[in-house]
């Protein structure tokens, strides 16, 4: 039987309807940590790793520029980096190991997710 469990929870930053949350977990023996990202309005997450540069790097736009926004912080899965421009804010995750990427769709509370998987060797679940 499978099993599933939270070591504990890293991290949330909720600032201005966009908010990252960072939890990390075992699962099969193995630790994996998963980086959500919500915010009340629509917004893109792409991957853009390229063939000259195959490691994936993840960029999150959002059209608004939030009065405080979060730090660069990092785990043992992910560097995140919000970087803000004079058109948006975009957040950037670059996967210390491999990674999956994967949108969610509209919740009842009319929030938009997209969440990044970091695992070692083998997807949880």
């Amino acid at each position: 039987m499978k099993k599933l469990y939270f070591l504990f929870f890293f991290f949330t930053v909720a600032v201005f309807g966009l908010e990252l949350s960072v939890s990390t977990g075992m699962h099969d023996s193995r630790q994996y940590s998963v980086l959500n990202i919500t915010h009340n309005n629509e917004f893109k997450c792409t991957n853009i790793a390229t063939p000259t540069n195959p490691q994936d790097r993840y960029i999150c736009k959002f059209k608004e520029i939030p009065l405080t926004y979060p730090q660069k912080t990092e785990n043992s899965f992910f560097f995140i980096n919000p970087i803000v421009e004079k058109d948006g804010m975009f957040v950037e995750v670059i996967p210390k190991k491999n990674s999956y990427l994967a949108q969610l769709k509209k919740n009842e509370k009319d929030l938009y997710s997209w969440i990044i998987i970091g695992y070692e060797d083998k997807l949880p679940f």
